[in-house]
């Protein structure tokens, strides 16, 4: 009897485990989808400049739930005489709706691709995207989160005409755009929004925990 249960297990944990390794494979092959973007079609403005230390930020909200992925800002190019990098910063929120003065997950964001000319006028808008898939950051589908960005450098100081990330009127209802002080983050203005779009993947799988499972269910039945 012992030996058609341990034969039994065995086999139940084999399909399981085969089951289990092929919504693996088919999950790993998803692409990441869109959780909150602003629309790029009503560009009309951008920040000309930003304070060290003292971020702008743009909040949005998760429409589907997921593992965040990467967030990417909408920056003017080509720009001479950038910082090397920008810091991506990703927060939560407060009650209120506004940037949690926390940092969840930082990410330093190369500033060279922007001094390229994109195609095909020679200038424009494009994408500067931070990678946030290491940090293993759940998001909640209906949660509001906040994504801020700062510029390496003395706190305190402003740089102008080197930090232009892009706004849009076309009303993202999502969120809004902020921009911090001393005193934390303040509206900028509820009509406006940053150009971003946030990206995430399917949550982890239970695999490696089924696993553990069955792998502890053998060792029972052996006994």
């Amino acid at each position: 009897m012992s030996n058609y249960l341990r034969r039994t297990s065995a086999s139940s944990c084999t399909l399981i485990l085969l089951s289990l390794a092929a919504g693996f494979h088919s999950s790993a092959q998803q692409l990441p989808y869109i959780v909150a973007q602003s629309d790029y079609g009503g560009q009309n403005g951008n920040t000309g400049g930003v304070t060290r230390g003292y971020p702008w930020a743009q909040t949005s909200t998760a429409t589907r739930s997921g593992t965040l992925f990467n967030i990417s800002a909408g920056f003017y190019a080509p720009q001479p005489g950038l910082d090397p990098y920008y810091i991506y910063q990703f927060r939560d929120t407060t009650p209120a709706g506004a940037p949690a003065a926390q940092v969840l997950a930082t990410v330093n964001v190369p500033t060279d691709f922007l001094t390229n000319a994109p195609g095909p006028y020679g200038y424009g808008w494009v994408d500067l995207t931070a990678d946030f898939s290491s940090f293993g950051i759940p998001l909640s589908a209906g949660h509001k989160y906040a994504l801020s960005i700062d510029v390496p450098g003395p706190v305190g100081t402003t740089i102008y005409n080197a930090f232009f990330w892009g706004l849009t009127g076309s009303g993202y209802a999502g969120g809004d755009p902020y921009a911090f002080g001393p005193d934390g983050a303040v509206l900028v203005d509820s009509h406006e929004d940053f150009l971003f779009t946030v990206e995430a993947v399917p949550e982890p799988s239970l695999a490696p925990l089924t696993m553990a499972l069955c792998a502890w269910v053998l060792r029972t039945r052996k006994r």
